[in-house]
């Protein structure tokens, strides 16, 4: 989307937010009924609808054009329909003030992210890596339980299923592998001959958790950085006094993006 028409979009968003504000505060301090900025507010709502595609629009923008005509709000605060607006508002005010994602936000593929990143951190040649092992301790005709030993062909399969596959995937085959070693990698170790693989094993297990690990992190400042406008986002934090520190790693290190609204 071309980063005039997002601006357009932050601007006339902002204003509808403010005068939904003041339309709800003249609620809370029992004053009456704020007609100019109702009127102002849906004159802004028919711009944002205009500006936006349709994928973009969110669901209480169509209500609102839908239910309500800014000529019927000049009656003012004793009239009925003045106080269905008014409540209309009031109970979407959250919804209202959200950010407006524009469709290349809307349409974020976080899978086809993911792929970018794993392939980027080497996962799958990491879960090669893990298949290597097993089969070498497995190949060493040391293990004389036949619950051990399915469990590891278990986890091997799954390590070479999953290893170009999904976060969620990769995760279980991660939540599996820790499972098998806390059972089983005790009394693997205690055997002299295998206990040198079970280590190497658990070694390049932890390497493979913190790839993953670092993945994910990337994952989740990209979306972050996708779905949030961050300025707006510190803003409100200060304004608000709300310690910086609650978001600390959710925001990636640039600031101003033009990607984002």
């Amino acid at each position: 989307m071309d980063a005039n028409l997002k601006s357009s979009i932050d601007e006339v968003h902002r204003h509808i937010v403010g005068r939904a504000h003041t339309i709800v505060s003249t609620l809370i301090d029992d004053r009456s009924f704020h007609s100019s900025a109702a009127s102002e507010l849906l004159l802004y709502a028919n711009q944002l609808f205009k500006l936006l595609p349709e994928v973009s629009r969110p669901t209480w923008l169509g209500e609102l054009l839908s239910n309500f005509d800014g000529k019927e709000l000049r009656a003012g605060h004793h009239n009925s329909y003045s106080s269905k607006f008014a409540a209309f508002i009031l109970s979407n005010m959250s919804s209202i003030e959200l950010p407006i994602l524009t469709p290349d936000q809307v349409n974020y593929d976080f899978d086809r992210a993911f792929d970018d990143v794993r392939e980027a951190q080497d996962i799958p040649a990491t879960f090669e890596t893990l298949v290597a092992k097993l089969e070498q301790i497995v190949a060493a005709d040391q293990i004389d339980s036949r619950v051990v030993q399915q469990a590891l062909e278990r986890l091997m399969a799954l390590f070479k299923r999953n290893k170009h596959g999904s976060l969620t995937s990769i995760l279980v085959s991660l939540h599996y592998g820790r499972f098998v070693m806390k059972a089983f990698g005790g009394a693997l170790a205690a055997n002299k001959y295998l206990k040198p693989m079970v280590e190497a094993f658990k070694e390049e297990f932890a390497e493979a958790e913190a790839k993953v690990q670092r993945a994910e992190a990337t994952l989740k400042e990209e979306a972050i950085r996708r779905l949030t406008n961050q300025e707006r986002l510190i803003a409100y934090l200060e304004q608000n006094g709300v310690e910086s520190s609650s978001v600390v790693g959710y925001l990636g290190s640039s600031k101003g993006n033009d990607d984002i609204v």
